[in-house]
């Protein structure tokens, strides 16, 4: 339902809105087409470490999930997109810190191509939707300091994402999961 943000937009400061816009673009353009094809599935929406319970024996062991209110039916890249869009808060290079993530999902919770090829513009609009969404909840709640809480680095991130080469992230996501870079390099090579 990201296209009904497009209404939204003029809630958000103006030097983020036309990047919350070409992402919303590049979405409907690139992205929303070839979902369809993706698999669906119950998806948590909202996979961020506060939102994580750790074994008290082993802390590097996850034990449980807390707060399933954003719980949705989805596609299924749409978990990971979230839980990326977490991960790479802060980060030196972005994609030094999702790749490990992206490929202990596809270990566990194998993705098709397409769904790969979805990633990087779905971790995109997962800032959008939040920078959109909360510009609209400040401004019917100007007093709530708490909505703006994550936003800094919300807004940091989108700008870093949108400055990368998209295609070359996506060809590293790719790889990550164990597919050519570029799809049917293998057969070229092996021909």
């Amino acid at each position: 339902h990201a296209a009904r943000l497009r209404p939204l937009l003029p809630d958000i400061a103006a030097d983020l809105r036309l990047l919350c816009a070409q992402t919303l673009d590049i979405f409907e353009q690139t992205v929303l087409p070839h979902l369809p094809n993706c698999r669906w599935q119950v998806v948590h929406n909202d996979m961020n470490p506060h939102n994580l319970l750790t074994d008290p024996a082993d802390p590097t062991r996850i034990a449980g999930i807390l707060d399933f209110g954003d719980m949705v039916e989805s596609w299924r890249g749409v978990e990971l997109a979230v839980a990326c869009a977490y991960a790479l808060i802060g980060a030196q290079d972005p994609m030094d810190a999702i790749l490990p993530l992206v490929s202990a999902y596809h270990a566990e919770n194998p993705l098709r191509e397409e769904e790969v090829e979805a990633l990087f513009p779905l971790i995109k609009l997962r800032y959008a939707v939040s920078i959109t969404m909360a510009a609209v909840q400040i401004r019917a709640n100007p007093e709530n300091a708490y909505l703006l809480i994550s936003q800094e680095d919300v807004w940091r991130e989108l700008q870093r994402l949108c400055a990368m080469t998209a295609r070359l992230a996506t060809l590293r996501l790719r790889a990550a999961c164990g597919f050519d870079p570029v799809a049917g390099a293998g057969q070229v090579e092996r021909w």
